[in-house]
């Protein structure tokens, strides 16, 4: 199997992530030392300092959790599918979706959910199953939930409408797929439109899942103009 991230598109992506972190950190310092040293400028500078620190912090705990801390979408995915026969390829910040599986089972989008959560999911309605402190922790964190099925749902819209712009008369459907890549992650599943999967051996797995599919699939012809398109040589 072939695994092929934008190297590019992922190290800038990690490098605005530590730059707004960073920057927000030395801005949060910054207002508090200001103060001290020239209390007159307390509603000037620091005021502003407090504000774009604070800014930029959640903006870059946000980012980190994508981009920064392990387990990273791509080596996870790498991991979970392993052995799953040559002609399958993913490509990794690339295409409208970040994460896209084309193999002989079909062709998928893969929605990737890092954060260690404890939820449950039924007839499309997520809720977190967690305590009050673990709630905080995931506050403080940046570890939102949000709603994974809408994610995944438009994942696979904007890469079916990319497909029928540049592969015209390809005769696939895109099917939307979200994945829980976090090992202390636990998700009850009820009734759900898009699979919700593990991406470890955990049942429901994404690989076992993924074999038991039998949907029209791109040719190698297809493969190499969806490779050309986007510029992977």
């Amino acid at each position: 199997m072939r695994h092929i991230v934008n190297e590019r598109k992922f190290k800038v992506a990690r490098a605005i992530a530590t730059g707004a972190s960073v920057s927000g950190v030395i801005l949060l310092i910054a207002s508090l030392v200001l103060p001290i040293l020239r209390s007159d400028v307390f509603f000037g500078p620091p005021s502003l300092f407090v504000i774009t620190g604070l800014a930029l912090s959640l903006i870059g705990i946000r980012m980190a959790n994508k981009w920064l801390r392990p387990p990273l979408a791509h080596h996870s995915l790498g991991d979970g599918l392993r052995g799953l026969g040559k002609q399958a390829v993913a490509y990794h910040y690339y295409l409208p979706a970040r994460h896209v599986l084309v193999c002989q089972h079909g062709v998928f989008t893969l929605t990737v959910v890092p954060i260690r959560v404890t939820a449950s999911v039924n007839k499309d309605r997520w809720r977190r199953r967690e305590n009050i402190l673990r709630r905080l922790v995931a506050l403080f964190r940046q570890e939102s939930l949000s709603d994974p099925t809408i994610v995944a749902t438009l994942d696979a819209a904007r890469l079916q409408r990319w497909l029928d712009r540049r592969i015209p008369g390809h005769n696939v459907t895109v099917q939307p797929v979200v994945v829980f890549t976090n090992e202390r992650a636990y998700v009850e599943i009820g009734k759900v439109s898009v699979p919700v999967l593990y991406a470890d051996k955990r049942k429901p797995s994404l690989k076992q899942w993924i074999r038991e599919q039998n949907q029209p699939t791109l040719s190698e012809e297809q493969i190499a103009r969806l490779e050309t398109a986007v510029k992977i040589t």
